[in-house]
């Protein structure tokens, strides 16, 4: 008999919640990967045929390959004991965690620095067996009906995930304090004292999970760029691209313990104090103080913001209700692992760092000088990608769009505020931009944030939200007289709507624009007041335009994207 089968794995809202870098986001998501990868390995193994995921080739799902894997596998299964392939994939799945905890273990105890931790390792290996979430369903194939089968097999397993079980701790609690990151469990570092400069700070506790996600990954040899090192790439490349900054960045390096990959956050210290420069594993705070300020000098501070970029697709279950076929899903299934490998390739050619990149859903950060170039690359790539697959498929009016939330962020922001600034603009994009859109949001350590929002494509007269965003940002940038626009007209204007009101309304008149109110001749009035600047411009800028709110959010927004260094 034919099953259809469907595993989700998990939990997944603990593993972004608890993180402080976004190493810890990185590899959290990363770690569910492969753990999915696992599961679908274990499944093929035993004669299933997988469907989601789908990959190219058997090697995809080996551990540590490129593949970025959802925490859903869905597979058909031909047999009469769905149950036994399902415990066996469940078996093989506990066996690959504990591989990485206890990898985990030898790459503390072999470096000196980490093993001063004195990891507990009993309480340790407890935490470990308690760790994580199986949920399984299984449904057989009536007809051939894969489509309505899927859509059973969704509800059963959605139906399961809410029938939690609950089992006591198998370890000793009382007296132990809990993990700094979200306070689930008791940390397993015996050390109080500890400091692991740009790994662990003083007084931080981690339990297993918390110290797997953080010292893992170093067994990758891979540096995660966070939120400092994304805001200051230009600054170091200005550094390392002029001779004599160079040789002083090289000098203040050698100062540190860890070398040339010393914490970024040590370019941001405004102040000699020692400890602050110690904490980041500095041997001469003095000397370092003095160097850094001669670089500044030069080059100016380094850029203090960078986005954090949310993607996800619209409309993708109604989509994919369509397909009734097991080809058909599998087809859908590869496409959307086409999209997640240009995801990784726009991404690094915008300068940024990818966080996560599965199916249809995106999370990186990006620096503000290419943030708006990147979403717009990674809506034009899924658009491209969906309509070669629905047009396959004859999908038809439910083709799915992607909607971005951006949030500009400050480097030394809480993760916590960060990804609930993300979430907010990717809810704002697909609510009540209406889908096909993206929300930027500026979120500045004083104030409240700022919201911006709009369709991806033109809406009528009105430009669409990149274009006429990449527009003020170029005139704000522009050393023409007649082009440029100035900091503080965004500030303005808004000063002009709270004395006349925020309607906007305008025609095109041959060569000339028609104010159709008087809060729009006094607006057009006030950027003929900067500098003469030309007709085409003001046409550009104010053509479509409905609300003097939203005009000047986006102009203040767009003086930050232009590369002013917001110092709040």
């Amino acid at each position: 008999m034919k099953y259809l089968i469907e595993i989700a794995i998990g939990p997944v809202q603990e593993f972004i919640a608890s993180a402080r870098k976004l190493r810890d986001l990185w590899f959290g998501s990363r770690l569910l990967s492969e753990l999915s990868k696992c599961v679908a390995k274990s499944l093929k193994e035993q004669g299933c045929s997988l469907i989601f995921p789908a990959p190219e080739k058997d090697g995809d799902l080996e551990f540590r390959s490129d593949l970025i894997v959802a925490n859903k596998v869905l597979v058909e299964y031909e047999g009469d004991c769905p149950r036994d392939v399902v415990n066996t994939a469940k078996e093989n799945w506990k066996s690959l965690f504990r591989a990485i905890a206890d990898e985990t273990i030898r790459a503390i105890e072999e470096d000196s620095r980490l093993k001063k931790m004195n990891i507990q390792q009993d309480l340790f290996n407890a935490q470990v067996d308690d760790f994580g979430e199986f949920f399984a369903a299984w449904v057989p194939v009536e007809g051939d009906d894969y489509g309505a089968a899927r859509h059973k097999v969704e509800q059963l397993l959605a139906g399961r995930k809410s029938l939690r079980e609950f089992d006591m701790p198998q370890w000793e609690g009382f007296g132990v304090p809990k993990n700094s990151l979200d306070g689930m469990r008791e940390t397993v570092i015996g050390n109080k004292a500890v400091t692991i400069p740009g790994l662990l700070k003083r007084n931080e506790k981690l339990d297993a999970i918390g110290l797997i996600k953080r010292f893992w990954p170093l067994r990758t040899h891979k540096k995660f760029d966070d939120l400092s090192d994304v805001s200051s790439k230009s600054w170091f490349a200005q550094v390392y691209g002029t001779p004599e900054l160079k040789i002083l960045m090289d000098q203040f390096a050698s100062l540190f313990e860890a070398g040339d990959s010393f914490p970024t956050e040590a370019i941001y210290i405004e102040s000699n104090d020692s400890e602050d420069w110690k904490a980041l594993g500095c041997g001469d705070p003095e000397r370092a103080w003095t160097l850094l300020k001669d670089i500044k000098e030069t080059a100016g501070n380094p850029m203090k913001y960078s986005c954090i970029l949310l993607g996800d697709g619209d409309n993708m279950g109604a989509a994919i209700g369509k397909i009734k076929s097991k080809e058909g899903l599998q087809g859908f299934t590869k496409e959307l692992s086409t999209f997640a490998s240009q995801v990784e390739i726009i991404v690094e050619e915008n300068d940024g760092c990818l966080i996560y990149a599965g199916g249809d859903d995106v999370m990186a950060i990006v620096p503000l000088e290419t943030a708006l170039k990147c979403a717009d690359e990674l809506r034009k790539e899924f658009a491209s990608i969906m309509k070669r697959v629905c047009d396959k498929y004859n999908i038809g009016s439910v083709s799915p769009t992607f909607s971005v939330g951006m949030a500009i962020v400050h480097h030394q922001e809480p993760l916590s505020n960060v990804l609930d600034c993300a979430r907010m603009g990717e809810k704002i994009a697909k609510n009540e931009a209406g889908k096909n859109a993206l929300a930027l949001i500026q979120n500045k350590r004083s104030g409240a944030p700022l919201v911006v929002s709009g369709k991806w494509d033109a809406q009528g007269e009105l430009k669409g939200f990149v274009e006429r965003m990449e527009l003020m940002i170029e005139r704000y940038r522009s050393r023409d007289e007649e082009q440029h626009l100035p900091s503080n007209l965004g500030y303005q204007l808004r000063e002009a709507r709270i004395g006349a009101g925020d309607e906007l309304e305008y025609k095109w008149d041959g060569d000339r624009l028609i104010p159709l109110n008087a809060q729009s001749a006094l607006v057009q009035r006030i950027f003929l007041q900067k500098k003469g600047n030309a007709d085409s411009l003001i046409k550009d800028l104010l053509m479509g335009r409905t609300s003097i709110r939203k005009l000047s959010d986006e102009l203040v927004i767009a003086h930050q994207l232009s590369g002013a260094n917001v110092e709040v």
